[in-house]
């Protein structure tokens, strides 16, 4: 069933070989490993007799569209429209490569017909995870990006970033086969623009140009049964980065994120899914610089960037910046912890679609020394998801918030943050 891929691509994922002793547990993590490639819609692998000691194993798949339009959009109540659109080659002329394109376009549209507020982003990557069919990754990206100050994308200022990376990564064989780590080399320019004197001199140190240089690690597990409908398994990334230092530059910090999705089979076809995730930034050294883009932002849909957390505004959870006649903004934390809990309900296999219930909690903080774990932003609520062909996922939430984020004095204080509306396009929480 193939018709597309090529053979090798399926083969290199097989745990069979040969000659070897039929193994079921090493043919159903075969059928795994060819499912999680989420190029096929079915994959089936069946045994036939071929004498009183031998067997062959068939596997027949079934090939699916996994190039997609990677479409990203996000409404918020107050907010409007932030999106754009790119094309996304998963398996690239059939041999498992990737080549991403994407633009994003955004602007902000308030009821009250106050003006736009400009948004852009334009970037381009490849990657092979299986250079010339050895378990080792490369990869590369450049990417450009305007962002404008005020309104939806809060932070105070404009900035404008162009930057590229490598990566190369390897599969592991302990612990286990399950695990795999990635290195990265990336580089970028940056430049603040529209920013009052106070915020330039307290986080970026009277510099409006700075230039990051940064490796990260990441090391990570991955034992989904599925790629888009999870019903056992889990996935664990850690990902540790340092920036100046001996690489130079002008941003000077080490920045640490850890993850764990766990997935539970429970009655039914109904399945609990937990996610937690944490994580810490800190300088180097006295008198350097953590930009603002680098620090931890918390809230709503969590695009473009941020953590999601639904039933508050977008990147709207944590420290703020307030003080001014138009408004506060995210200060931008060092420390971020997070909670989140789904049941999900299975409403159809071709294609995916399934709807959940949630509970999530997190908070962000201005530094380490006033992290608090049983400070946290609550909320609750519901939504759906789907999986389209070309499209990827999509999906819609209605979660409730139910502690106050407001600063004293703005309109708000001392109110739970209520109901809030959010529409994801190409990203999964």
């Amino acid at each position: 069933g193939n018709d597309r891929t090529h053979e090798n691509v399926i083969r290199r994922e097989l745990k069979v070989f040969p000659g070897d002793i039929f193994s079921r547990q090493a043919l159903m993590r075969s059928q795994r490993e060819i499912f999680i490639l989420n190029y096929f819609s079915d994959v089936v692998p069946d045994v036939v007799p071929v004498s009183e000691d031998e067997i062959d194993i068939e596997i027949s798949v079934v090939e699916k569209s996994s190039d997609r339009a990677n479409l990203s959009f996000s409404i918020s109540q107050m907010y409007g429209l932030i999106g754009g659109g790119g094309v996304e080659f998963t398996n690239f002329r059939g041999r498992g490569q990737k080549v991403g394109i994407s633009y994003q376009q955004g602007a902000q549209y308030s009821i009250a017909g106050s003006g736009a507020t400009p948004y852009k982003s334009i970037s381009l990557s490849f990657t092979d995870p299986w250079v010339y069919d050895s378990p080792n990754l490369a990869g590369a990206s450049i990417f450009y990006s305007e962002r404008g100050s005020n309104g939806y994308y809060y932070y105070p200022f404009d900035l404008t970033q162009l930057g590229g990376s490598l990566r190369w990564g390897r599969r592991f064989k302990w612990p286990d086969s399950y695990f795999r780590g990635t290195w990265i080399f990336s580089a970028a320019k940056k430049e603040y623009r529209n920013l009052d004197e106070a915020y330039l001199q307290s986080v970026l140190l009277g510099q409006p140009k700075t230039t990051g240089i940064s490796l990260t690690q990441v090391i990570s597990r991955d034992s989904r049964d599925r790629p888009e409908f999870p019903t056992t398994g889990s996935v664990l990334s850690w990902s540790a980065s340092l920036s100046g230092g001996f690489l130079g530059g002008t941003e000077h910090f080490h920045k640490h994120n850890f993850s764990l999705d766990y997935y539970i089979p429970t009655i039914w076809k109904l399945v609990l899914f937990n996610h937690v995730e944490f994580g810490v930034i800190k300088k180097i050294r006295e008198n350097s610089i953590i930009p603002p883009d680098e620090r931890f932002i918390m809230g709503g849909s969590g695009m473009i960037y941020g953590v999601a957390l639904r039933g508050y505004a977008d990147n709207a959870v944590g420290p703020v910046r307030s003080g001014s006649t138009s408004g506060y903004s995210p200060w931008g934390g060092e420390t971020l912890f997070k909670y989140s809990l789904e049941y999900r309900v299975p409403i159809s296999q071709e294609p995916t679609i399934y709807g959940l219930i949630f509970a999530e909690a997190g908070n962000v903080w201005k530094d380490l020394k006033r992290t608090d774990p049983f400070d946290l932003r609550r909320s609750a609520g519901f939504g759906v998801r789907f999986f389209m062909p070309a499209l990827g996922m999509l999906g819609v939430d209605l979660g409730y918030g139910f502690d106050d984020i407001d600063p004293e004095g703005y309109p708000g204080y001392g109110k739970p943050e209520g109901w809030k509306t959010h529409f994801i396009f190409g990203q999964s929480f």
